[in-house]
């Protein structure tokens, strides 16, 4: 397969882009390509809602050409750079009226695609007026019930999510032919025989199922139980030839382990992360215990401040008291006082009135004469 080049495309979850995202989307989008890939030889090959170009240009090594259509210009603008080869060309489009002539091509591949739309007939309806009369479709789609419903998410980018069965029925009413596959990533150990291909073309694959309760393993032979998250369908007019159905089941194993080392580096972060909130849980605990032993200090010193403030408002009450006292003599004696004042006032009246008298004008002749 091709390898990407840089710069890439924003990764906003919409499309795949490879290099971001993660090792598990990667395995899911490319092994599907690969798949497409094993049949494309010398096809003419349309490749619907292609995105950035990586699966394109990875059918291109094969095909004798390749068309990838997207409805993003930027996505399109980003292929025509990254990935140029001259039997490989890109467009901007829409999946349900493509520019394509009828029966133009061999190969129609619509990966995640379909869940897109809306109007799904209309887009099935374009890829079966675009396929030669032998042509194939290798489309997929997530199974609603694996994808959303058990583990409740909702991907905001999805118009119209199929259950199984949906999407089966609904190709079934534009194929004569429909063959579906599972694709689900797993973890697990690959057991090849050396010196002979294991590519899938001359021998079978067999499958043992290991399920992990709680440190005891439970082992079955036979294919996976567990329910795909992906259903993978190879559709035609004419029935499908034997060995695109024995191609289309593979295992895809990564070489350089990526998942693995995706885990263990976030292992090795989330120890890094435990260390620190380790460290930082020490720290707590000591500023706590000093925390404690100030309270323990503040406590002892609010109990000698009331203590201390008791005292104060004993002597302030006993000070209250004495002024109190003292408020009362002075009010008594400004009240003595006042009676004082009132009877020099009287004196002094009385003392003009005798002055003013007869008698005391008589008395004080008498005196005069003698």
């Amino acid at each position: 397969m091709v390898e990407t080049k840089s710069p890439r495309i924003p990764f906003t979850g919409e499309r795949f882009v490879p290099g971001e995202g993660g090792a598990r989307i990667a395995y899911e989008h490319l092994h599907r390509y690969w798949l497409a890939r094993q049949v494309a030889s010398g096809m003419k090959v349309l490749d619907l809602g292609c995105g950035e170009g990586y699966g394109s240009a990875g059918l291109a090594e094969v095909a004798q050409s390749v068309l990838g259509l997207d409805l993003s210009a930027e996505a399109i603008e980003h292929a025509r750079k990254v990935y140029p080869r001259p039997n490989l060309h890109y467009e901007v489009g829409d999946c349900r009226h493509t520019p394509c002539a009828d029966g133009e091509f061999d190969l129609v591949v619509c990966f995640e695609l379909i869940e897109h739309v809306n109007d799904q007939e209309q887009l099935l309806h374009e890829v079966k007026r675009v396929l030669g009369p032998r042509g194939v479709l290798v489309v997929s789609s997530p199974d609603k019930k694996f994808y959303s419903d058990e583990p409740r998410y909702e991907n905001p980018f999805h118009a119209k999510e199929l259950y199984l069965d949906e999407f089966k029925a609904l190709l079934e009413r534009h194929f004569e032919e429909v063959i579906i596959f599972g694709q689900k990533g797993c973890v697990g150990s690959l057991l090849i025989q050396e010196g002979r291909d294991n590519s899938g073309q001359d021998g079978q694959v067999g499958f043992v199922e290991v399920e992990n309760r709680e440190g005891f393993f439970k082992v079955r032979d036979g294919a996976p139980g567990y329910g795909s998250k992906y259903a993978i369908a190879v559709c035609s007019k004419a029935p499908v030839q034997a060995p695109l159905k024995r191609f289309m089941a593979g295992i895809w194993n990564d070489a350089s382990e990526s998942l693995l080392q995706e885990v263990e580096a976030h292992n090795t972060w989330l120890k890094s992360q435990i260390e620190g909130l380790n460290t930082q849980i020490g720290h707590l605990l000591k500023e706590m215990s000093q925390f404690q032993d100030w309270q323990k200090w503040a406590q002892g010193e609010l109990g000698n401040r009331e203590q201390e403030l008791t005292r104060i408002k004993d002597v302030l009450a006993q000070e209250g008291r004495i002024l109190q006292e003292r408020d009362l003599l002075i009010q008594t004696h400004i009240a003595q006082l006042q009676e004082l004042k009132d009877t020099v006032h009287i004196l002094k009246r009385f003392e003009e009135s005798v002055k003013g008298s007869f008698f005391w004008r008589f008395y004080r002749r008498l005196i005069r004469s003698f």
